[in-house]
Parts: C-alpha cells; structure tokens; sequence
C-alpha cells in the first residue's frame, strides 16, 4: 500500500505520495490532481500546505482508487465511534453508549475510498460512525 496525503493547494486538492520519488530527479515526489492528473512536487508541501479532510479528497481518493492505487491515507483526522455496552457490561453496571476515538484512515473502505459505517476494533467489538 502505498501512503499518500492530501492537501488544499490553490484551491483544489493534491494528492502526494512521499514515498514515490520521482525517477529523474530524487528530489521530487509524486503527486495527483484532477486536473494535470500525475505530475512532480517539492516534498516540502509535505510540511507546508495545509491537511484536507475528508469531505474534500474523497472524490480524489475514489478517483486513485479506480485506476489501481492500493492506499493508506495519511490523515491527523479523527472519528469519534461509538459502540452498544456488550451484556455483561450492563450486568455489571456500565450500560452506558462506549465512545473511543479512532483515526480517520481506519474507517476508509480500501476498495472503495468510501468510509465504512462500522469497524471492528482491536478489542473484538465493533465501533459504529
């Protein structure tokens, strides 16, 4: 899988990939756009263009998606999840709604770009958006 991570420039999204190095020039890494569609970058947008969310880049990550990219999104946003008290929490007096915090990249359909409405977390339980 390959990491990538978008970003607002000039108005729009970009796609860039720093662990692709450009083939001519090591300096440079890949990016995508809509429009120009692959091309190089500075990896110094890396630190200095500001993250997008997920509502912005999900047309372009379904787009990457379709033309055989296999990616782990690289985002700093998070979802909060929530999650039923299993019985035997509610028979011992936690039968609240559970709330944990999970990344965003974890709740992103790798086949689809999409964002799953639920995930099994590491406890075994599963976590609804």
């Amino acid at each position: 899988m390959e990491n990538v991570q978008f970003k607002r420039f000039d108005g729009a999204i970009i796609a860039l990939f720093p662990n692709i190095k450009d083939g001519l020039k090591r300096n440079f890494i890949q990016s995508y756009m809509h429009v120009g569609q692959h091309g190089m970058a500075s990896p110094e947008l890396l630190n200095e263009l500001e993250d997008a969310n997920y509502n912005e880049y999900a047309d372009l990550l379904k787009e990457l998606i379709s033309i055989g990219y296999k990616l782990e999104v690289d985002s700093q946003q998070n979802v909060e999840a929530r999650r039923q008290p299993t019985p035997a929490e509610v028979r011992f007096g936690r039968g609240a709604i559970h709330y944990r915090t999970f990344s965003l990249d974890e709740f992103i359909n790798p086949l689809t770009g999409g964002l799953k409405r639920w995930i099994k977390a590491a406890d075994g339980l599963r976590y609804y958006r």
